[in-house]
């Protein structure tokens, strides 16, 4: 189910006045450029727990992906794979559009079951 938040713009404009003016108008009547309180309403989608959802998934895949995506080091170790070091800075700043699809995909890559999302 969706969640939708709902945004109505209110004209500030007092009644009898021009929009750019400021000089009363001859009929008293609302000015073309206010507003009127039947206006369409717009609803967008309340992406603030889409962010938040998608922060703790990222942050799961990050986890994950830290533990098990490696690269070769020297001495024949291995070292953090810095590409996933780069996808989990990307979750750190909100861009989970790029970061999510490169961990699930570097985590399949290794055989690691990702988590629900």
């Amino acid at each position: 189910m969706k969640r939708y938040l709902i945004l109505a713009l209110v004209a500030a404009l007092p009644i009898g006045q021009a929009a750019c003016s400021g000089k009363p108008t001859d009929t008293g009547t609302l000015p073309v450029a206010a507003v009127p309180a039947s206006a369409p309403v717009a609803a967008l989608p309340a992406s603030a727990a889409a962010q938040s959802d998608d922060k703790a998934y990222c942050d799961k895949l990050g986890a994950l992906a830290s533990r098990f995506v490696r690269s070769a080091g020297g001495d024949g170790g291995s070292a953090p794979d810095l590409n996933v070091l780069g996808a989990i800075t990307d979750c750190n700043r909100g861009r989970y559009d790029r970061a999510i699809p490169f961990l699930e995909r570097r985590l399949r890559d290794v055989g690691v079951t990702l988590p629900p999302r």
